[in-house]
């Protein structure tokens, strides 16, 4: 995995968290730790963790972009 891979895993969590967050407030449903939504679901099948993070993968980059894209 390259280094940008683990700055786009960041933002995709970090995504995760505040939506999580925001959904909180009207729900007052447990919050998972960015611990937890870092290190994903225990489960002992590996192509569901690198599921897991190719998601997350996915939604920092779409986060970033869209960043860019509203303040340029």
């Amino acid at each position: 995995m390259f280094f940008g891979s683990y700055l786009f895993e960041f933002i995709g969590v970090l995504m995760r968290y505040l939506f999580q967050l925001i959904q909180w407030v009207f729900t007052q449903k447990k919050l998972k730790s960015f611990k937890e939504l870092w290190n994903g679901p225990d489960t002992e099948d590996p192509m569901n963790g690198a599921s897991y993070a190719q998601i997350s993968i996915i939604i920092g980059l779409v986060a970033l972009v869209l960043f860019i894209m509203a303040t340029t």
